[in-house]
């Protein structure tokens, strides 16, 4: 069986996902089962029909054709984009990097002051998770008694989790690897230095010398979970058609440093971030990862008090 995905915390209202019973959503990750049982509740379609703006509404659960591949669906759902409002960059909600596939928790901008209260937009940033780990990795924590009252302290749980994510950057502006790394340099150095990894640290900053970023060149750089912290750095031309699972499944540069590859998404996640607006949108989107991980626990316990 397979239903369209409408989950009002989740405003997939008009989504198009599609999931098959006893399985999860791959956007979304609510469990279908608790998706199907929720279209008796009159509770949820009195949500629905005022969201909506309605007096009422009912479900319509028809059979729908067999999932597209992934990038396919993707190309041409429009419902599958994540747009950046201030950049107007979009970004595909999910995606395959560095051969897992992930969700994207939101998207910002990052700016420079260049006079006074003046400001350009060097490149928009978006936040990808495993969402399935993540989801699952905050229930844990939320259960083991971690208040998530903050965006802060969404964040700080991305930056421990134990799953992959990638830092996904496309440039709005053309700039010189020497004016992209520059940034970085005065705000990891003291980070790097205490930790006593300056050298990783210049070898990451040598990738980009000499290199012409071009408006809407892409960076990704994916911290995995496996091994000792490794950072993949890929780079994306303006000019280049290369997927972004191809792009990182031969990436530019690969550094075995945990220190590094915290230390540089502590940039977008930290007490400090580059970009407020970035890190309160990925904070969002976690917090819709957590709500459907809620979801899954209840049905859970659900089934289990019924077969007591």
């Amino acid at each position: 069986m397979q239903a369209s995905c409408i989950s009002v915390r989740h405003a997939h209202l008009t989504s198009g996902h599609q999931l098959t019973k006893n399985t999860r959503c791959r956007v979304c990750a609510v469990n279908s089962s608790a998706f199907v049982r929720s279209q008796t509740s009159p509770q949820l379609r009195k949500r629905i029909a005022s969201k909506l703006g309605r007096t009422s509404w009912r479900p319509k659960l028809e059979a729908v054709p067999a999932a597209r591949p992934l990038t396919s669906l993707l190309i041409t759902n429009s419902s599958q984009i994540v747009k950046d409002d201030k950049s107007g960059v979009e970004y595909q909600l999910v995606q395959t990097v560095g051969g897992s596939e992930m969700r994207c928790l939101g998207s910002g901008v990052r700016s420079k002051s260049i006079f006074g209260p003046f400001a350009v937009q060097v490149y928009a940033v978006a936040l990808y998770v495993e969402a399935d780990l993540c989801a699952k990795e905050l229930g844990v924590r939320e259960r083991g008694g971690l208040e998530f009252n903050s965006d802060s302290t969404f964040c700080d749980a991305i930056l421990d989790g134990v799953f992959d994510k990638t830092i996904h950057i496309q440039l709005v502006r053309s700039i010189s690897g020497e004016q992209f790394t520059d940034a970085l340099n005065e705000m990891l150095e003291p980070r790097m230095k205490f930790t006593g990894n300056l050298g990783i640290f210049s070898e990451f900053l040598s990738v980009f010398e000499g290199m012409s970023l071009d408006a809407g060149t892409e960076v990704l750089l994916t911290w995995k979970a496996a091994g000792e912290g490794e950072l993949q750095v890929a780079v994306r031309p303006t000019d280049s058609a290369q997927s972004a699972a191809e792009m990182s499944s031969t990436p530019l540069k690969t550094f075995q440093s945990p220190f590094l590859s915290r230390a540089l998404f502590e940039v977008y996640l930290g007490g400090e971030p580059v970009s407020e607006d970035a890190k309160a949108s990925f904070a969002k989107g976690a917090e819709l990862l957590l709500d459907s991980e809620r979801t899954n626990r209840e049905e859970i316990k659900r089934k289990r008090n019924k077969n007591e």
